[in-house]
């Protein structure tokens, strides 16, 4: 029988290791990515201090600011795509460019109209001194989401 070198060991080692690791990644359920998918909104409400019918009425608003903002980015994933799909043609011209680029603005600036409205129906919901820490929080996720 052969002896097992040093290296011959270190090499079994680490493909132990990677099946291990293959076998964390692809069988086991990612349990933070369950969680992160409503982080949001517990985080604000335990920051905030909602009532349980304040928190109703949260997650309705969200439910459908959701839903419409959906729509509004799928709007705006077409009309880029078909407007990328122009650039072949070589008798594109620069008032066609500007005329797709402004239905695009079009539609981004519905999106930002769209949460706006939304910020402001939650702080809506909200008693008079819970309404400083919404307007302090959502700066910091304003300011943390143009950073990414």
């Amino acid at each position: 029988m052969k002896k097992l070198t040093p290296l011959s060991l270190l090499i079994l080692l680490l493909v132990a290791i990677n099946l291990g690791l293959c076998y964390l990644y692809f069988f086991k359920p990612n349990h933070s990515r369950m969680k992160r998918k409503d982080s949001m909104h517990s985080w604000l409400d335990k920051n905030v201090g909602m009532t349980a019918q304040q928190e109703s009425l949260h997650v309705k608003l969200r439910t459908t600011y959701f839903s419409d903002l959906r729509a509004i980015n799928d709007s705006i994933r077409v009309i880029k795509a078909r407007f990328i799909s122009r650039s072949a043609e070589n008798d594109f011209s620069d008032s066609l460019s500007t005329y797709w680029t402004d239905s695009i603005y079009r539609w981004q600036r519905r999106a930002d109209e769209l949460t706006f409205r939304h910020v402001r129906a939650v702080r809506n919901i909200l008693e008079p001194k819970q309404q400083p820490i919404l307007d302090s929080l959502i700066q910091v996720l304003m300011l943390r989401k143009n950073k990414e």
